[in-house]
């Protein structure tokens, strides 16, 4: 096969309509290396995505659009130089293959914020206890409820030895000892040897 040898400056070789892939085309302005279309003095190629390896040029820069990554292509292998850069970060996915902006990273934590603030609003957010009335605030709408029948701050009276137990949306409850513990009659019990006491309320003891 024929090959052809062209000199001239870059500019030419530029303004050509069509390039011969049986030509090679030196620069000589530029010091750069064509054959027909294809650059052979080319150090980096800015790809889509990378080529397979079996057809990578050794010891040549690829940079992967639009996420700017970049390999070098050594031993049959790529490389990885340089992480990409990411505009968004995945929800689910977590890996070291590229580095996020800090516009991906504020955005990512704005939005996490947001979902716990969601979360935050469905559970009970605040409980407050005051003269019977128990509060519950749940999305910020507060929900009383009077505990009816609940006892609070019971007091005896040690002279007339009476218990009096209040209660929420009750009557005070009294309890009067001396009625309870009143002896109404007594007997000897010859079966046992104790003596029985009958008090006023019918107990015996």
């Amino acid at each position: 096969m024929a090959v052809n040898f062209y000199c001239g400056s870059e500019a030419n070789y530029m303004a050509m309509a069509t390039k011969d892939d049986n030509t090679l085309y030196f620069l000589e302005d530029t010091h750069r290396l064509f054959k027909g279309y294809n650059e052979y003095t080319k150090s980096m190629h800015l790809v889509d995505e990378l080529p397979p390896v079996d057809e990578a040029a050794e010891g040549v820069l690829y940079i992967v659009q639009p996420s700017y990554a970049t390999y070098i292509c050594s031993g049959g292998v790529f490389q990885n130089i340089y992480k990409g850069y990411a505009t968004t970060v995945p929800d689910t996915v977590y890996n070291h293959d590229s580095v996020p902006t800090t516009k991906a990273v504020a955005d990512f934590v704005n939005e996490k914020f947001e979902e716990v603030t969601r979360i935050k609003q469905q559970y009970v957010s605040d409980v407050t206890y005051k003269n019977g009335i128990l509060t519950v605030v749940e999305n910020d709408e507060p929900l009383s409820t009077e505990l009816s029948g609940v006892a609070f701050g019971a007091t005896y009276d040690k002279i007339g030895q009476v218990l009096r137990i209040p209660m929420f949306g009750r009557d005070t409850l009294e309890v009067n000892f001396t009625q309870l513990s009143t002896i109404k009659s007594g007997q000897y019990n010859s079966e046992t040897g104790d003596i029985d006491l009958v008090l006023a309320n019918d107990e015996v003891v």
